[in-house]
């Protein structure tokens, strides 16, 4: 899909917020109701395979009902094993492509690495 605004672009539906738009929104308000914009992600959330997700809460040092230290602290650790991409997708823009190309004609090789995703920004984009 290629975007609008040109081929650098790396904001995507973001490009088309502003002022004015937002003080529209508001004169639409009737009621005052609030709708949740996320959702709890957990082991049942639905996810492609091989995505899993996991949680263990532990109590470091404090089995039996111990506390730590002169001011007798006890806290709970989380920790997560799994993958980001179940429920819920922080990725943005460069969640979804089809056949290595991604919005706005960016192939994957131009900004997936290992560690996440870096400028979306195409040396070679398509017209």
């Amino acid at each position: 899909m290629q975007i609008q605004v040109g081929s650098n672009d790396e904001s995507g539906a973001a490009n088309w917020l502003a002022p004015q738009l937002a003080a529209a929104a508001v004169r639409l308000v009737k009621t005052g109701k609030t709708y949740a914009l996320g959702f709890e992600t957990s082991a049942q959330t639905a996810a492609y395979a091989p995505r899993t997700w996991l949680l263990t809460v532990l109590q470091p040092g404090q089995a039996g009902g111990v506390s730590l230290g002169g001011t007798k602290t006890t806290y709970s650790d989380d920790i997560y094993m799994g993958r980001v991409g179940t429920g819920s997708q922080i990725d943005g823009l460069g969640h979804i492509g089809v056949d290595k190309v991604y919005c706005n004609c960016n192939q994957n090789s131009d900004f997936v690495q290992a560690n996440g995703l870096k400028s979306w920004a195409s040396k070679n984009p398509c017209s």
